[in-house]
């Protein structure tokens, strides 16, 4: 755990590929942060995360959940988490997705997920066409920052905690493709969250 390190810049480096392994590695968490911009680097991700099983971040200077590797890479990322039930992401104001370049996301076990004041991240896609094609275009074009697939992603799915956006998208039934088979808690809010003098309010 990583609590109230307001100095911190980075976790790991983009250095550790084949240096460092943690097999046991089951739970990450990072609270109060600011100077914090990434939680991984790339490399870190593809190579000693396998066994992670939850992930929760809060009031962090995060802007990506993982970083650029050194070299660009042109071709699609992906990134799986095999093991992962527990994803949690609050207060991150500054966090725009997942990664800043194109990847896909695989974390087939996902049971709970609690998105909370990060007003900037897309979670779902916007519109999903009825049309195979179109879909299949848009979301070659469209789909590369979304937290959350249509189809494989939220299969598992127990409980779902979301406001802003996430909340209002899905009480409005913009994406009837999204389904939810095995949801059992539902928690969705329209609050929003502010700083005035150092204190953090919520409405």
């Amino acid at each position: 755990m990583l609590y109230r390190l307001p100095k911190l810049k980075n976790v790991w480096s983009n250095h550790c590929q084949g240096y460092v392994s943690f097999p046991s590695l089951r739970n990450v968490s990072a609270y109060d942060c600011e100077s914090l911009t990434s939680m991984f680097p790339a490399s870190i991700v593809k190579g000693v995360l396998r066994d992670l099983e939850q992930l929760h971040i809060s009031d962090c200077g995060i802007e990506v959940i993982v970083a650029k590797d050194q070299v660009s890479e042109s071709v699609t990322s992906t990134f799986e988490f095999p093991r992962l039930t527990s994803l949690e992401l609050s207060f991150l104001q500054n966090l725009k997705n997942f990664y800043p370049q194109r990847h896909t996301l695989e974390w087939p076990q996902l049971r709970q997920l609690s998105i909370r004041y990060c007003d900037e991240i897309e979670i779902f896609e916007k519109e999903v066409s009825s049309s195979p094609e179109i879909h299949e275009e848009k979301s070659t074009l469209d789909s590369k920052y979304l937290l959350l697939s249509h189809d494989k992603d939220i299969r598992n799915l127990e409980e779902l905690r979301l406001d802003g956006k996430g909340a209002e998208m899905i009480g409005s039934g913009h994406f009837p493709t999204y389904h939810f088979p095995k949801v059992k808690l539902l928690d969705l809010s329209v609050q929003k969250a502010t700083t005035i003098s150092g204190v953090r309010v919520a409405w």
